[in-house]
């Protein structure tokens, strides 16, 4: 509920410029499940609901403004049950994005690499390094912008053998995600 208010709070502004510009913010929820990584996928079990927020600047263009590359920064969390505790899955993430328009439509393809924490017990390494590739599709109206997409994140956390041991694991989730935001 607070990502829809987030977000309405955002488009409203967005929605009374006509301009569209090469910020943009949005609130993103999904649901995401494990596709590889048995240590990872016995971990933490069945799929679930990822919400977060993205923002980006996407200020290179071609000549007729077709194409657009930028760069997205990005923050979502999963809650995740292991074994009888309840965590969460964060991953602050940031890369490149390509985008490619044709008014008011366009699809994006991009690929963040970024920091991934999940705490799956003491003798488990939580912090980790993610990359997601992912592509997407979105509507635009003014300052308004939703949409869909589709990603693979993959977690690295390695082992730790350095001090008290800690075991590393790699997993992947498939993850489908919409949002909506503001572009100023």
């Amino acid at each position: 509920m607070r990502t829809i208010v987030l977000v309405l709070l955002l488009c409203v502004p967005a929605l009374a410029d006509a301009e569209d510009g090469d910020n943009f913010l949005q609130g993103v929820v999904g649901y995401s499940t494990p596709i590889a990584g048995a240590q990872y996928s016995e971990g933490i079990g069945s799929g679930g609901a990822r919400i977060g927020l993205r923002g980006g600047w996407s200020g290179f263009r071609n000549a007729d403004g077709s194409a657009r590359l930028g760069i997205e920064a990005s923050f979502d969390f999963r809650p995740v049950t292991v074994g009888e505790d309840s965590e969460q899955q964060l991953r602050m993430m940031a890369g490149p994005r390509l985008t490619f328009s044709a008014d008011p439509l366009e699809v994006y393809f991009r690929a963040s690499v970024g920091y991934d924490r999940l705490y799956m017990g003491d003798s488990v390494n939580p912090d980790g390094l993610a990359l997601e590739p992912g592509f997407g599709a979105a509507y635009r109206h003014k300052g308004l912008v939703i949409g869909a997409e589709a990603a693979v994140p993959i977690a690295h956390h390695p082992q730790v053998t350095s001090g008290e041991y800690m075991d590393g694991f790699t997993g992947a989730d498939l993850q489908v995600m919409t949002f909506a935001g503001a572009s100023f």
